[in-house]
């Protein structure tokens, strides 16, 4: 597979989205902390133990803090100058690092704090399986987040469906998407809103007190 001719194409790499103004959270989620980190390092440290290839991390103007963190692992930050069009130009930003050297990436969410990596690794060996598939965990008929693309994708996704992002290749290539299912319902978490937030730290609360009377 190659991405330009004598350009060989070897890596699974991943690209952490993390350029959102996190309006409806009032401050920004990136810098939110659980268990003495930021949601940042702690989504990029699961997924760092997980994929082979690089990680890198989509920021914008609103997101800049995070480059003044001390990070334990080594992700290459990529600034998306035009945050305002969505969450597809972040995808693009990144895509544009890797078009050359990667052969599928994982599109994680910055905001995604509980992204497991056995899950990770499920969703890894499935590609290994099904190199031209497009990868998603899925809970029943809902689909979930991280996500592996090929790179047989990268161009179309460069160039398509402003208006729908994503979802606009899950539709148009139905028979190319692998479901890996699974009982995790953190697939399918995020944290938009203060609500989200006390929800998800209720969640943590629980299963602290859980381990420590079970201990």
């Amino acid at each position: 597979m190659n991405a330009h001719p004598g350009t060989e194409v070897n890596t699974v790499n991943a690209i952490v989205l993390a350029a959102g103004a996190s309006t409806r959270m009032g401050r920004q989620k990136m810098l939110l902390e659980f268990q003495g980190q930021t949601l940042i390092q702690q989504v990029v440290a699961q997924i760092s133990s997980s994929i082979p290839g690089q990680v890198r991390v989509v920021y914008s103007k609103h997101s800049k803090a995070i480059l003044d963190l001390k990070w334990n692992t080594s992700p290459l930050f990529i600034e998306n100058s035009f945050p305002e069009k969505g969450m597809l130009e972040s995808i693009r930003v990144g895509l544009r690092e890797v078009v050359q050297s990667a052969e599928a990436v994982l599109i994680a969410l910055g905001d995604q704090p509980v992204q497991r990596p056995s899950m990770i690794t499920r969703l890894l060996d499935a590609y290994k399986k099904n190199t031209d598939q497009i990868i998603i965990p899925s809970i029943g008929d809902k689909r979930g987040h991280p996500i592996f693309i090929p790179h047989r994708f990268f161009k179309e996704v460069l160039s398509s469906y402003d208006d729908q992002g994503l979802r606009g290749l899950l539709h148009a290539h139905p028979e190319a998407i692998t479901m890996v299912e699974t009982h995790d319902e953190e697939i399918l978490r995020d944290l938009d809103t203060p609500a989200d937030l006390e929800r998800f730290n209720h969640m943590v609360s629980k299963q602290s007190d859980k381990t420590l009377t079970t201990s």
